[in-house]
């Protein structure tokens, strides 16, 4: 489903990482994501990952997924 909107955030929070739209396979992805602003947050989206929500539309329920995070220290 292209075109869908998907807001990710912190795991268990309201703090916004960043909003995108599915692409032709149905996927979003994050491309300019922003950390939290609090330090707390931050920590939590490191050691819980994130959680990503579509609200729904008239067509589709909504859904959300939950993610962890990966640090490449390379």
């Amino acid at each position: 489903m292209a075109g869908l909107p998907v807001t990710f955030t912190v795991a268990g929070e309201k703090a916004l990482l960043c909003e995108a739209t599915t692409d032709t396979d149905g996927y979003a992805q994050c491309k300019k994501s922003r950390l939290p602003s609090l330090l707390a947050s931050a920590v939590k989206l490191l050691t819980g990952g994130y959680d990503t929500t579509f609200e729904g539309d008239s067509r589709y329920a909504p859904v959300s997924t939950h993610n962890s995070v990966a640090v490449d220290m390379r």
